[in-house]
């Protein structure tokens, strides 16, 4: 294995992970849930999607900046906080909460991700026996802790899970609205007729995800139900973005193109962002940049308003 500082691909960052991380984190991070379909399926579907590169283009100066929330970014890539994210990082701060110092991609107290995922959670094959390591906590729950006198993060995490609501639905999601002016990005729409709901319940964005592979196995990858959502929220001014498989700048790219407006956000690996701390977030997130300028030239897009469905086409299979 190359040393650190010398990654080529997100695949060279998963070996380093694999290696160096506690196995009890990296297989956390790593599995998905049932027969790990989906997991497997956010990366091949990808795989499915080619280019058409358009010729005799002026890319000399590119220009990958978008805005999201508001807030100008540096490029349609960035990082949402991860469940359990500091279990990668020892006893040390993790890298996530560096990187958004570092690259200002973390929007944590200036809005709400709705997250809507399986009641209850998918059957995960990498968490089944899995416990929060002694040294982190729940950090919602101290005072429960304290107040019901767990001894340790296994009883408190056998109580929360006791305390999931299945009942939670969209009038649930306008209570939550009603108490708080941040903005709502809800997490988990998968069809357009979600997408539609969250529009007229007031959602500012809409993270098209399947969580990973982590919930329901055998769903679509999200690359291929992202065009659904895009154009069920068209002209609304609701911002989409997705993530799930996204391993090169090409994915970035090809995610453009299928409607991605804005932004791509995507849990990167978390392993792999916590490996070596804040060294592991920047280098997956400079990683991604510089491949998608270069794929972006090579395609003959020297902005991201130059990406256009036109640029990509769908096989039914790959060899790959």
């Amino acid at each position: 294995m190359p040393n650190f500082r010398e990654p080529v691909t997100m695949d060279d960052l998963e070996r380093y992970a694999a290696q160096h991380l506690d196995k009890n984190a990296f297989d956390y991070f790593s599995s998905g849930s049932g027969d790990d379909v989906t997991l497997h399926e956010n990366r091949q579907a990808f795989k499915r999607i080619k280019l058409r590169p358009r010729m005799l283009r002026n890319v000399s100066h590119q220009d990958i900046s978008v805005t999201v929330l508001g807030h100008k970014l540096s490029m349609p890539i960035c990082v949402f906080t991860h469940s359990l994210s500091g279990n990668g990082a020892s006893r040390r701060r993790t890298g996530h909460s560096q990187s958004g110092e570092f690259h200002g991609h973390s929007y944590g107290s200036e809005s709400i991700l709705y997250k809507q995922s399986g009641r209850p959670y998918g059957k995960h094959k990498g968490r089944a026996n899995f416990l929060l390591p002694g040294h982190l906590e729940f950090a919602n729950f101290l005072s429960l802790k304290k107040k019901k006198g767990f001894r340790n993060n296994g009883e408190l995490g056998y109580y929360i899970g006791s305390l999931l609501d299945s009942s939670v639905d969209w009038e649930t999601f306008d209570w939550l609205r009603s108490i708080t002016s941040l903005p709502f990005v809800v997490k988990g729409i998968y069809t357009a007729e979600d997408a539609r709901l969250a529009v007229q319940h007031g959602a500012q964005g809409i993270l098209v995800s399947n969580h990973g592979g982590r919930q329901l196995d055998g769903v679509p990858a999200t690359i291929e139900v992202l065009a659904e959502i895009a154009e069920a929220v068209r002209g609304t001014g609701v911002e989409v973005y997705m993530d799930g498989g996204v391993r090169l700048g090409t994915d970035v790219l090809k995610a453009l193109a299928l409607g991605l407006e804005r932004c791509l956000l995507d849990g990167l690996l978390s392993g792999d962002l916590l490996t070596r701390e804040s060294k592991g977030v920047t280098k997956v997130l400079q990683m991604l940049r510089d491949e998608l300028k270069v794929a972006m030239a090579l395609a003959g897009c020297a902005s991201l308003k130059d990406i256009t469905p036109s640029l990509v086409m769908r096989h039914a299979a790959s060899h790959l």
